[in-house]
């Protein structure tokens, strides 16, 4: 690539908000990786690199397994023939020059970036810590991992890589030819670019040009793959934290040195001369660019090598990433050893023992000589090594375990190729190794069960999971139960399903239990050994839950949760009156928990036993506080940046299936409860706690998204949802009115959630603010001290449905006051606030 001249410093942030999968926990900790970009120069350089045809003949010669990049485009790329055809071109060049038997899911996007940006591309997913990674604590790109592990994390609906051009460009070239015209750029070449990122050309640096730091880091400030190897000109890692504190201003002057390294001798070109590769490191940080570039001035345009610079001219084609790059992705793991092994299990007699096997699947050319088994009966003060042979089944080796006396013996294997590079299983051995255990055996099994809720009496079965393992094995998982008050257990025998899951299906006869009859159980797991240890869950006793039935139906509903009443159907939501509350209500819990896993979610549901006959116009209306996570700004229900949600719904089979009532909404459909969640963020949560004080009521028509029709008979059920990450205190339920106008309650216009005052105590300034459900024309806004004297009021023209005021209290003496909101109905709305 050519000569860059900048019209401005693009500092492209990787906008989630319009791809559709699944939330990703950098997401919620807000980090945002800054995904590295290709800028457009407007210097002319007529040059044409063609593709690395001979490289690709010879690769596909050896029946190199290729790589198969599955491209996902948008609405905006489908329709565009010519820039799809160039886009495949540039797939299928990397394609022949990579090595992996897992799909690689790339998503593509026709987008707005900034004027002089190309392209920018980064990976979706990172890694670390995984037992065959060869760098500890260093976070690899998904497909990166999933290539060297030879089997997929995530799936289709997940990308690996997420690439995204831009569409105000009016000068793009979508010929394959390399005759590109000198008023246009060349999108192949873009497109062969971007997908080098994906593919992990990455750096995870970043740099503050205000404070003049420099760090690295993603979730944890783990470095990147590609920044394990940059180094400054006397060789030194800018990952050693004994050298360059993470982060620091001596980091960021590292960045801006014009020297950096890729601390590796690679090909230069077919000649067989090797050289580091120079890294850009200009003397003004460049988001985007910085670091995870080669030298613009060092590889010039028309070269081989100059497909990763941080910029393209016009009429420039690159259609070779070149071998310094290709060999900078084939040292980072694009090629590499594969060790599998399953772990030995504990054995309490010496003939037990067998030969440990291991497969061995690699992209080079392996050294037959130096395949070992390393093993140590003292944490590897000293170490036995074996040589591992092969066997008549292709890729897998044996080799005997020298185990002599009982005791424990850490293995690990370790290989190598003909250029005698080694990777080694687990990736970071001798610091984590395989175990093996001699002798007998007197532990029990380990257990993991989430208990049973409730059973339904209109289904009378419940699925039982259990995660049983054991050092030897386990023979048996079993499950002991007692209907009411029956002394004699039956017995159901769970079956393997999976890796250590047990399952099996509770089911008793149809109409034999009703409502409010229980179940009490308790899991038996015994394993192989010749003492037949077990272990029980509970410890003690039994778990109980109860049949939960569903009543007759009705027409009309009303409570206000003040009477104990077994209504609902819940193990996830009480009828409680916590601290800041005056009478009971539904209440989730507070605070409601997240997976902190990624891809997992939780539903917290409270279902009505009173199925709901629907009437003509049926209203339902409660008053409620909803303290959970708010979606970014902008998003919708059901987008994916739209997080945590609360959701009524309805069915009509039984539970079934279930439909909604109302679309999901969070914290911020209440600007005073998002003003509340946020208030309280610590980390990654909110501690903000739900009070009376931010009651609203909720009204809506019991069949306004029209999935029922009048007449049909529904159950209702109240949906706290949970993403993986990130939560708060919850939703408080009160006053539940369904289809019941003629119940005697008062209903006033206003919440009280509806108006907050903040902060409280206040020093100087009082905020004011209004977040109401209909439009409100006037407000009188009175303050009174502690004598119950007027010391100040003002009229307040609203006419909309949000308001914000500040009231100067710099001047008023310290003390108790009383703000009151008085509206046009009649209302008055007050709260105490403390002036320091």
């Amino acid at each position: 690539m050519g000569e860059m001249r900048k019209l401005f410093l693009a500092t492209v942030l990787f906008s989630m908000a319009t791809i559709g999968f699944a939330q990703k926990q950098w997401q919620k900790e807000r980090i945002k990786i800054l995904p590295p970009v290709c800028y457009g120069s407007d210097k002319v350089s007529r040059t044409y690199v063609e593709p690395p045809y001979e490289l690709l003949n010879r690769l596909k010669s050896t029946g190199q397994q290729n790589a198969n990049i599955i491209v996902n485009y948008d609405a905006d790329f489908e329709a565009d023939t010519q820039a799809k055809a160039a886009f495949e071109a540039a797939v299928q060049i990397w394609e022949g020059l990579l090595s992996s038997t897992v799909p690689i899911y790339l998503y593509a996007y026709w987008d707005e970036l900034d004027d002089n940006v190309l392209g920018s591309c980064s990976a979706w997913d990172f890694y670390e810590n995984l037992d065959f990674l060869q760098q500890k604590n260093t976070y690899y790109t998904g497909a990166l991992v999933e290539k060297m592990q030879g089997r997929e994390i995530t799936d289709a609906a997940t990308p690996d890589i997420v690439a995204r051009f831009n569409k105000s460009n009016k000068s793009w070239y979508f010929g394959s030819d390399g005759k590109t015209p000198i008023d246009k750029y060349d999108f192949l070449s873009v497109v062969l670019h971007e997908i080098g990122h994906g593919l992990g050309y990455m750096s995870m640096s970043l740099g503050d040009t205000v404070k003049h730091i420099g760090g690295y880091g993603y979730i944890k400030n783990y470095p990147g793959i590609f920044d394990r190897y940059t180094v400054n000109k006397n060789s030194q890692n800018l990952t050693d934290t004994t050298l360059f504190k993470n982060p620091s201003a001596a980091l960021y002057q590292q960045f801006q040195s014009g020297h950096l390294l890729f601390n590796k001798q690679l090909p230069f070109d077919n000649s067989g001369f090797l050289t580091f590769a120079r890294l850009y490191a200009p003397s003004e940080w460049d988001a985007g660019s910085s670091i995870s570039h080669l030298d613009e001035n060092t590889y010039a345009e028309g070269t081989s090598n100059s497909l990763m610079t941080p910029a393209l001219d016009r009429a420039e084609a690159i259609h070779n990433p070149g071998l310094l790059s290709l060999g900078m992705l084939y040292e980072m793991g694009w090629k590499f050893i594969q060790i599998k092994h399953d772990e030995l299990s504990d054995i309490e007699k010496i003939e037990d023992l067998k030969k440990v096997e291991v497969y061995i699947n690699s992209d080079y050319p392996l050294d037959s000589t130096r395949l070992y088994l390393i093993s140590s009966s003292n944490e590897f003060v000293n170490a036995d090594t074996v040589k591992l042979s092969p066997t008549s089944t292709l890729n897998k080796f044996e080799a005997s375990l020298p185990l002599k006396e009982q005791g424990t013996m850490k293995y690990y294997f370790s290989a190598a190729n003909t250029e005698k590079r080694q990777f080694r299983m687990p990736g970071i051995a001798p610091e984590k190794a395989y175990s093996v255990t001699f002798g007998n055996d007197t532990t029990d099994p380990v257990l993991i069960h989430e208990p049973i809720s409730f059973m339904r009496a209109e289904d009378l079965s419940a699925e039982l999971v259990v995660t049983a393992n054991d050092n030897l094995g386990i023979n048996s998982v079993k499950v002991e139960y007692l209907i009411n008050q029956t002394t004699t257990p039956s017995t159901l025998t769970l079956a393997l399903d999976s890796a250590d899951i047990y399952r099996g299906i509770l089911s008793l006869p149809e109409g034999s239990l009703a409502d409010g009859d229980s179940i009490r159980y308790r899991i038996i797991a015994e394993d192989k050994s010749v003492n037949k240890n077990t272990k029980m869950l509970p410890v003690r006793g039994y778990y109980t839950f109860y049949i939960q039935g569903t009543y007759a139906p009705v027409k009309h509903y009303y409570t206000d949760f003040n009477t104990a009443k077994r209504d609902f159907i819940s193990s996830d939501f009480t009828i409680a009156t916590p601290s800041g509350f005056d009478n009971g209500a539904l209440h989730s819990l507070h605070p409601y928990q997240s997976p902190e896993k990624d891809n997992m979610s939780y539903n917290y549901v409270a279902q009505l036993k009173y199925p709901i006959i629907i009437k003509n116009g049926g209203i339902i209306t409660y008053d409620e506080v909803v303290l959970v996570e708010p979606g970014e700004t902008g998003a919708v229900f059901g987008s994916d940046n739209f997080f945590d949600y609360v959701i009524v719904e309805g069915s009509k089979d039984k539970g079934k299936t279930w439909k909604h009532l109302i679309d999901g909404y969070d914290s911020g459909s209440n600007a005073n409860w998002e003003l509340i969640y946020n208030a309280g963020i610590s980390g990654n949560n909110s501690t903000s706690v739900g009070t009376k004080k931010l009651f609203v009521k909720k009204e809506f028509a019991i069949n306004q998204k029209g999935n029922f029709a009048v007449d049909d008979t529904i159950l209702i059920q109240f949906r706290l949802y949970s993403d993986p990450f990130a939560n708060g205190w919850g939703w408080c339920i009160d006053n539940l009115n369904i289809q019941d106008p003629n119940t005697a309650v008062t209903s006033l216009d206003y919440s009280p959630g509806e108006l907050i005052f903040y902060p409280n105590p206040v020093n100087d300034k009082l905020t004011l603010q209004g977040s109401f459900t209909e439009n409100t024309d006037r407000l009188r806004l009175s303050v009174y001290n502690n004598s119950g004297q007027l010391v100040w009021q003002e009229q307040l023209d609203v006419f909309g449905i949000s308001f914000r005021k500040n009231i100067e209290m710099n001047n008023f003496a310290p003390g108790l006051y009383l703000i009151a909101v008085d509206f046009e109905n009649g209302q008055r709305i007050s709260r105490k606030v403390l002036k320091k």
